[in-house]
C-alpha cells in the first residue's frame, strides 16, 4: 500500500512539472521580440478662456509636447489636450493687442504645473493624472504709452518750475 501511494505521489509531481513547462513555453511563444503590451499612460488636459469683458476676441494657443500643436478659443470655450506619461508640455497663449493675461487658475492631479511667460508648463506623470488650467485675460484700459507718461512727466515738471517761480515771486513783494 505504501508503495501504490508513493507512485502516485511522484505521478502528481510529474503531472504538475509538466504543466508548468507547458505554461513556461506557451507564454513565452505569444511574446513577440520588441513588442510591449503595457497600455501607455497619459494626462488629460483641458483648457478653458475666461475674458473680461467679453467681446468675442479670439485668443491663439500654440503647445508643445502634447498631440495638439494650435488651436483657438473664445470667452467660455475650452479645449481637451492628452500629454503622454513622462512627458512635459508647454501651453502657450499667444499675446493679443488690447489684452493681457492677467492669470492662470490650474488644478492638478498627479501632474506638476509651473507657470511660464503667457503660460503654463505641465509635467505628465508616468502614472498618468490630470489637469485643468483656466486662463484670465483682461482688455487694457486707457494706459498711458511711454511717450504718454514723457508728455506727463513734462506737464507736472513745467507746473513744479511755475510754482517756484510764483513763489519766489510773492517772497520779493513781500520785502
Amino acid at each position: 500500500m505504501k508503495g501504490f501511494i508513493e507512485q502516485g505521489f511522484n505521478q502528481s509531481r510529474i503531472i504538475i512539472a509538466i504543466v508548468m513547462v507547458i505554461s513556461v513555453i506557451a507564454g513565452v511563444l505569444t511574446i513577440e521580440p520588441g513588442m510591449s503590451y503595457a497600455q501607455p499612460v497619459a494626462c488629460e488636459v483641458g483648457i478653458l478662456k475666461e475674458a473680461i469683458p467679453s467681446d468675442g476676441t479670439v485668443f491663439s494657443f500654440v503647445v508643445t509636447g502634447a498631440d495638439v500643436t494650435e488651436f483657438e478659443l473664445v470667452n467660455g470655450q475650452g479645449a481637451g489636450l492628452v500629454v503622454q506619461g513622462g512627458v512635459t508640455a508647454e501651453i502657450v497663449e499667444e499675446p493679443q493687442e488690447g489684452w493681457v493675461l492677467a492669470d492662470v487658475v490650474c488644478e492638478a492631479e498627479n501632474t506638476i504645473v509651473t507657470e511660464i511667460e503667457n503660460g503654463v508648463q505641465i509635467f505628465c506623470s508616468p502614472n498618468g493624472g490630470a489637469a485643468g488650467c483656466t486662463f484670465i485675460n483682461e482688455e487694457l484700459g486707457n494706459i498711458p504709452t511711454l511717450s504718454q507718461w514723457g508728455m506727463i512727466a513734462a506737464a507736472a515738471g513745467l507746473g513744479l518750475v511755475a510754482v517756484f517761480f510764483a513763489l519766489k515771486r510773492k517772497r520779493t513783494q513781500a520785502v
